[in-house]
């Protein structure tokens, strides 16, 4: 069996991705289907998230007020 190492990645089906993100199943779905979500892998039907790929998909849409896009 492989040890965890720092490098390792954590993955998230899309339901543990939407509860990290902070947003719902539906909204990555649609991410998914137009463009500008987090990258994600797709193994048959089934789809996963890096929990670094979220983190960096977060920190991109950071403003400082409500009027930023």
């Amino acid at each position: 069996m492989r040890k965890p190492s720092e490098t390792s990645r954590r993955w998230h089906r899309r339901r543990g991705a939407a509860e990290y993100a902070g947003c719902s199943e539906r909204t990555l779905e649609n991410l998914a289907i137009k463009g500008g979500g987090p990258a994600f892998a797709k193994v048959g039907r089934m789809v996963f998230y890096a929990e670094d790929e979220l983190d960096s998909w977060l920190t991109s849409r950071l403003v400082r007020s409500t009027s930023e896009r």
